[in-house]
């Protein structure tokens, strides 16, 4: 199972425990959370750890892994791609605004204009991924507004040349047969100077809806590449190479009716696929270290969309084509302070140039070329934090802020209606300062209480074209702005075998960016839909989480995580005269619950080595709702409340081999997480699937 509180069972990295005088080992991780290395138990906030070799053995993607941390939740958004949200803070959906989640691939953001999606990253020969949750706008920026995800793999080792790798063969309920198969190769060049890393990962995924022509037609092919090198001329300096190449193919979109079928009768192929390169370098100067992190995004999703089955007859033999392309250059400077003295910094820059591509085609639009835009932002930032120890270490006061500046122009280069129409040009600018003020008192060197205040921040945009001409009184989507109070307490006892944090927050979002369905009028009188943002004044609520893991006996590990926030809307919220929100209704995509347990049990086989392995794990996510506008109407769309379960059972030779059955989704959960306009069906989930994965470590 994968390590969710703030000591884990498992370790990471090279510093991954302490001998004690008696003899006994003391688990410990060290995370890079607030951009130096530290105790997970010395963060004064509420973060989760996944373990990469966890990682490896119990789960398909990253999807799957984050919502085994308190408080998050994660949506398959149909396409390829994932939404996340963390305490009931969920981005707008697709085209509608960015995350208010930041997501990293080592040192990249993953972080566009108006798009908030994530993929699902390969989870295979990670390092370990930290999930920060509450708003992380002094470090991190615009793009996390309430949270940001770490994805860090591994550094290729300086010594030690190693290989793994696994294959995974399974079945899947209403459906087919699948495959998986994973490698990963460590090749030192100049022993303790130079190595390299590459990892290589194939899937291919049956499908489970049936559609007239096609039975089993949402079948899905996934190919992964990454390689690492990391150099150290001198003991002072380091560099390190990343790239990162993802290229997924599906079938059709995972939407169907209960009875797991679809209506279209042609393909809706879906395409994700980026390339995220990356260098960084680091100096140590002793009192000071300096990091440069350069990242480069190229992200490509197309799709292809049949609207006679959403939409009916008046859309027969009408194929709606889209791509969004985004491509994203970032540089971010960072000094840290080295010293153990009373007083510690962090104090940086960042700059980052992006573009976002939107095309939109049917043969119907009056203009063959279609609809077409695209949004450009030049964003300028410096931040700085800085931290006071008194009361003999015990005691720390700490407090940061971040100024950020952005400028976002929107350009229409063909709109579908019009082939001579007058096209738009819309320039914006947003700026914002995020402080975080956080008081810490640490009992000892297992416990530690603290209390804290955050800003988080997200630009805004102007609305799409396409939705002007279907709703032109929309005004443009201001920025908008997180507070959060917070108090939390992390440590563990009983000679570390029950590891907790919990945290009570207040969140206050002013401005709050949401998504709206429009359902337009074509120019033959035939309706369609359209997604629009628009600007709540404020949602608010209470919340708290805790997780913990308690080991009862020797090689027994229980978990448990719980999630729950009262994020409502603080007022009623109107496009044009017509009521979108009530005062206190809930956001869209905001789950209220989020729950998880896991049990790990691992004991001997025989007096050979070997070890057996039983794992199972489950997790509940409370229903979540969007908003339509039909017929000048204002709808409320529900989903389910979505329970999924895992098992595991293992064995572990003590020549590196190990073999597992496995069930994904136990229970066969086939509800829908998240609800949309279409009446022939929702996204769905993947059908209980059994299967057996093998691996070997060299």
């Amino acid at each position: 199972m994968v390590a969710l509180t703030s000591v884990s069972p498992a370790l990471l990295g090279a510093d991954r425990g302490a001998a004690t005088e008696d003899g006994k080992v003391i688990d410990e991780i060290f995370v890079t959370a607030q951009k130096r290395v530290e105790r997970l138990q010395d963060v004064p906030m509420s973060i989760s750890v996944l373990e990469g070799d966890t990682l490896d053995r119990s789960v398909q993607g990253m999807r799957e892994a984050l919502t085994r941390s308190p408080g998050v939740a994660t949506i398959d958004t149909g396409t390829g791609t994932t939404q996340l949200t963390i305490r009931g803070v969920s981005g707008p959906g697709v085209n509608q605004g960015s995350s208010p989640v930041g997501y990293y691939l080592d040192s990249a953001p993953f972080a566009m204009i108006r798009n908030s999606p994530v993929p699902d990253s390969n989870a295979y020969d990670l390092d370990r991924v930290e999930v920060l949750r509450g708003p992380q706008g002094t470090l991190y920026g615009a793009s996390s507004a309430n949270g940001v995800v770490r994805v860090l793999t591994k550094d290729a080792d300086l010594k030690n040349f190693g290989m793994k790798a696994r294959v995974t063969g399974s079945s899947t309920t209403d459906g087919g047969d699948n495959f998986r198969g994973d490698m990963a190769v460590n090749v030192p060049i100049i022993e303790d100077k130079l190595a390299a890393r590459a990892v290589v990962g194939y899937e291919d995924w049956s499908g489970w809806i049936d559609r007239p022509f096609r039975k089993d037609a949402n079948g899905s092919e996934i190919r992964n590449m990454r390689l690492k090198v990391n150099a150290q001329p001198t003991d002072a300096l380091s560099v390190g190479l990343s790239a990162w190449s993802s290229r997924s193919d599906f079938d059709n979109r995972d939407a169907s009716t209960d009875r797991r079928t679809y209506v279209s009768r042609v393909n809706e192929p879906q395409a994700v696929d980026y390339d995220v390169y990356g260098l960084k370098v680091g100096y140590d100067f002793q009192a000071v270290t300096f990091t440069s992190a350069t990242s480069y995004l190229d992200f490509t999703n197309a799709a292809t969309l049949d609207y006679e089955a959403i939409f009916g007859a008046a859309f027969a033999n009408t194929l709606l084509l889209s791509q969004f392309d985004s491509q994203v250059f970032s540089q971010e400077f960072t000094f840290s302070s080295t010293s153990d003295g009373p007083w510690r910094w962090t104090a940086g820059a960042m700059y980052r140039d992006a573009k976002d591509k939107f095309f939109q085609w049917r043969r119907q639009y009056l203009n063959p070329k279609g609809n077409r835009f695209y949004d450009t932002s030049e964003s300028v930032a410096v931040f700085g934090e800085l931290t006071r120890r008194l009361a003999d270490d015990r005691l720390e006061l700490t407090g940061g802020l971040r100024y950020f500046e952005d400028k976002v122009v929107t350009h229409e280069t063909a709109r579908t209606s019009d082939p001579n129409a007058t096209l738009v040009t819309v320039d914006d600018k947003f700026d914002a300062v995020s402080p975080r003020a956080v008081v810490t008192w640490h009992w000892n060197d297992s416990l530690m209480t603290y209390a804290s205040y955050a800003e988080g921040f997200r630009s805004g945009f102007s609305q799409q074209p396409i939705v002007l001409l279907s709703a032109p009184s929309l005004p443009p989507i201001d920025a908008d702005n997180l507070i959060n109070y917070e108090i939390g307490s992390k440590g563990s006892v009983w000679d570390n075998r029950l590891s907790f944090e919990v945290a009570v927050f207040y969140i206050d979002w002013q401005d709050i960016q949401q998504q709206l369905t429009i359902q337009a009028i074509s120019g033959t009188g035939s309706a369609f839909t359209v997604s629009a943002g628009v600007n709540g004044e404020s949602a608010s609520g209470l919340g708290a989480e805790f997780g913990l893991n308690f080991r009862p006996v020797e090689g027994l590990l229980l978990g448990a995580n719980f999630g729950w926030n009262d994020l409502t809307m603080d007022a009623d919220v109107f496009s044009g005269t017509t009521l979108v929100f009530k005062k206190g209704d809930r956001i869209t995509n905001s789950p209220e619950y989020t729950a998880g347990v896991s049990a790990d049990y691992t004991f001997p086989v025989g007096s050979r080595g070997y070890e057996a392995v039983v794992s199972t794990s489950a997790s509940y996510v409370s229903l979540r709702e969007a908003r339509a506008l039909i017929g000048g109407q204002s709808t409320v769309l529900v989903g389910d409340n979505i329970l999924t379960a895992r098992l595991n059972l293992g064995v572990n030779s003590p020549d590196g081999w190990s073999a597992a059955l496995f069930v994904d989704n136990l229970t066969d959960e086939d509800g829908t997480p998240i609800p949309t306009p279409d009446a022939y069906g929702h996204i769905r989930l993947r059908p209980r699937t059994i299967g057996l994965q093998l691996e070997y470590h060299y």
